[in-house]
C-alpha cells in the first residue's frame, strides 16, 4: 500500500466512524496543518479549531491514535512532512484564513502580555492593536513567560513569516504587533539573529502597506538590535530614520527616545560632539516631557569627557540628530 494510500486508510476510517468524536478529528485534520511553524500545543490547536481546549486534547489525540498526527512531548503535537502535505489538501479554503487569523493573533495577544511582565512601562505597549490583546495566555510570573515564549520560539517566527506571505489576504498589523511584541523575550534573551529576522520582514511590510507608525517602531526596533551587534552604522542609519519619522508623526517621547538611541550609535562610532548634540536634545524633551528617561540622557552626558569637539572625525556626510529629516 502506498503512503498517500495509507493516509487515506486512516482518515476514510475517521470520517466513517460511528463516534462524533472521531468523525471531528477527521474534520479537525486539515486545519492543524495549516500553520508553517514546527509543531502545536492544546492551546494553539484550540484557536486554530475553534473549540475549547478540553475538546481540542480529545481530539488530536485520536489523530494520534490513527497515525495522522504525532506526539514526540506530552502536549504538543507535529505531523511528519508527508502527512501534513497530504492534510492541506483536506479542508476547505475558506476556513483556513480564519483558522489562521485565530491562531496568530492568540500568539500576539499572549506575546504582549508577555511584555508587560518583562517590561512594565515599555512604550511597545501602547501601541497594541486592542484587536490582539485579549484572547492570550496569561502567567503568574516572568519565568513562566519565557517558558512559553521558548517553547513557541520557532512557531512565533514562523508566523510572522507565513503572515507576511498571505497579506492581503491576513492583516500585515498582525505581524507588526507579533514583532513588537515580542522585544522583550528578543532582549532577555539575546535572540539577535531573530530580532533581526522578524523586524526586517516587518518593515518591509510596513513599507508595502504605507504604515508609517509601523515603519516607525520597527527603524527603533531595528536601531536597538544592531547596537547590540556593535553593528554601529546599521544602528545609525536605523534611528535617523525612526526620529525623522517620529517628528513627522508629531511624537515628542518617541523623538526622545530615537534621540537617546542616535546618541549612543554616535558615541560608538567616535562622533563624540555629535552624540553630545542628540543627547541634549534628547534631555530638553524628556524634561519637557517630565519622563524618568531624562535621568538616563543625564547619566550619558556626564560621562562624556569635558571637550569632544576636537576628538571627533569627521563624518561623511551629516550623521547628526538632524540628518534624515526628510
Amino acid at each position: 500500500m502506498g503512503v498517500r494510500a495509507a493516509f487515506e486508510v486512516s482518515l476514510h476510517a475517521l470520517q466513517h466512524s460511528t463516534d462524533p468524536i472521531e468523525q471531528a478529528a477527521a474534520g479537525a485534520f486539515g486545519l492543524l496543518s495549516l500553520p508553517a511553524g514546527p509543531d502545536l500545543d492544546v492551546a494553539g490547536a484550540a484557536r486554530l479549531l475553534d473549540q475549547s481546549e478540553t475538546t481540542t486534547q480529545t481530539l488530536v489525540e485520536r489523530l494520534v491514535d490513527a497515525q495522522l498526527l504525532e506526539s514526540p512531548h506530552p502536549g504538543r503535537y507535529q505531523f511528519h512532512d508527508l502527512v501534513r502535505l497530504y492534510a492541506h489538501q483536506q479542508h476547505p479554503e475558506h476556513e483556513r484564513l480564519p483558522a489562521l487569523e485565530r491562531l496568530f493573533g492568540f500568539y500576539t495577544a499572549t506575546a504582549w502580555h508577555t511584555l508587560q511582565l518583562l517590561r512594565p512601562g515599555d512604550q511597545r505597549l501602547a501601541t497594541a492593536d486592542p484587536t490582539w490583546t485579549s484572547d492570550g495566555l496569561r502567567f503568574a510570573d516572568t519565568a513562566a513567560a519565557l517558558d512559553w515564549l521558548e517553547a513557541e520560539r520557532a512557531n512565533l517566527l514562523a508566523a510572522i513569516g507565513q503572515t507576511a506571505t498571505l497579506v492581503p489576504a491576513l492583516p500585515a498589523r498582525l505581524a507588526t504587533n507579533l514583532t513588537r511584541a515580542l522585544y522583550g523575550f528578543f532582549e532577555v534573551h539575546n535572540h539577535w539573529a531573530d530580532q533581526v529576522l522578524a523586524n526586517q520582514t516587518a518593515l518591509a511590510l510596513a513599507y508595502r502597506t504605507g504604515d508609517r507608525p509601523g515603519q516607525v517602531h520597527t527603524h527603533n526596533n531595528l536601531g536597538v538590535v544592531y547596537k547590540r551587534l556593535r553593528r554601529y552604522p546599521e544602528a545609525l542609519d536605523h534611528q535617523q530614520q525612526a526620529l525623522a519619522l517620529y517628528r513627522k508623526l508629531g511624537d515628542r517621547r518617541g523623538q526622545a527616545e530615537a534621540l537617546r538611541d542616535l546618541g549612543d550609535a554616535l558615541r560608538a562610532l567616535g562622533r563624540h560632539q555629535q552624540a553630545r548634540e542628540a543627547w541634549q536634545e534628547a534631555l530638553g524633551l524628556c524634561e519637557a516631557l517630565q519622563i524618568p528617561e531624562a535621568d538616563e540622557v543625564r547619566t550619558r552626558l556626564a560621562a562624556l569627557p569635558a571637550e569632544t569637539a576636537a576628538a571627533d572625525s569627521e563624518p561623511e556626510g551629516d550623521v547628526g540628530p538632524h540628518a534624515a529629516t526628510g
